[in-house]
This record gives structure tokens, C-alpha cells and sequence, in this order.
């Protein structure tokens, strides 16, 4: 690839980030090795929290784990978007641009029971943590789904849409 996005989460969820991220580099760059850090972005995933300034990008990925690398922090409202289409379920599948843009798209998340999706991880990583403010509350809205429960992902109208725009992506 020319280009790779790595998608992590932000300061709300418990990732072992500095952790998982140099390990990561290290595999890319041992499989690709033309690739350079200047053609790695991070982008921090916050969904409709407020985007980190400096000092918050910072503690999430210090200079000292991704050196070289690009990060930048995800704004639901402000980043620029590509817009993928909408999903049989009818969410608009909206994410940042520049991760869209990326040949390779990756997420580092992790996996906790969630109160309406069921579990976190995978795709929400993307969809939710670097999608649009439109993408995020039409995904949301189907928590009303009777089977939109923690640690549920069998027939749960919420992970299911998740899943396909990350299908879509």
C-alpha cells in the first residue's frame, strides 16, 4: 500500500493503545517494507465526543510510539467526509475522508460488552469512532430494536448496521 490509516480510539475507551500501536507499526512495516512512517495516519476516533486538542493527541499517541507517523484526531462535525452510500437499514455511511482515502484501513479497539450494540470493537471503531455526526445518531437510533441489548449481537439491528458500513467501507 501507498497509504495506511490506523483508527484508535480515544481517551473514553480503555485501549491499551501505546501498547498495541508499535507492535502494529513493526508488522507493517516488516510485511511492507517500502513503507515509510510518512505514509502511515493515525486517526484518533472520538464519534460525537470533542475532537482532542494537541496536548490530548499527544497522551493517546505519544511522538515516542508512532514516530514519523501522521495523527490526527477526528472531528464528527468539522473533518472532511466520503460518503459511501447508505445501509440496507437506512444509516448513511459517512466516515473521515483521509482515513477513506487510505489503500489500507485498520482499527486498533477494544472489546467490551456495550449497552446497545452489544459488544464493542471491529467496525465501530470506524463507522462510529470516525464516522459523521448524521452516520452515528442514524446507527444509534436503532437501539430501540428489541434485541439492542448489552453482550447481544445476534439479530441486534445496531451491531448488524455497524457491521454492514464497515462491509461497505
Amino acid at each position: 500500500p501507498r497509504s495506511v490509516a490506523i483508527a484508535v480510539s480515544d481517551e473514553t475507551r480503555p485501549t491499551p493503545t501505546k501498547l498495541l500501536l508499535p507492535l502494529l507499526l513493526k508488522r507493517l512495516y516488516k510485511v511492507y517494507p517500502e513503507l515509510t512512517s510518512e505514509c502511515i495516519m493515525i486517526v484518533i476516533g472520538s464519534g460525537l465526543h470533542p475532537p482532542l486538542d494537541d496536548a490530548g493527541i499527544r497522551r493517546v499517541v505519544p511522538e515516542s510510539i508512532a514516530p514519523g507517523c501522521r495523527v490526527v484526531a477526528h472531528d464528527a462535525l468539522h473533518s472532511p467526509m466520503k460518503d459511501y452510500g447508505l445501509t440496507s437499514r437506512g444509516t448513511p455511511v459517512i466516515i473521515n475522508k483521509e482515513l477513506a482515502d487510505a489503500d489500507l484501513r485498520l482499527v486498533i479497539g477494544n472489546i467490551d460488552p456495550h449497552q446497545f450494540v452489544g459488544f464493542t470493537g471491529g467496525s465501530k471503531g470506524i463507522v462510529i469512532g470516525c464516522g459523521s455526526k448524521r452516520t452515528i445518531e442514524a446507527n444509534h437510533a436503532l437501539m430501540s430494536d428489541k434485541n439492542a441489548c448489552v453482550a447481544n449481537i445476534d439479530g441486534n439491528a445496531v451491531r448488524l448496521d455497524i457491521d454492514e458500513a464497515g462491509d461497505m467501507i
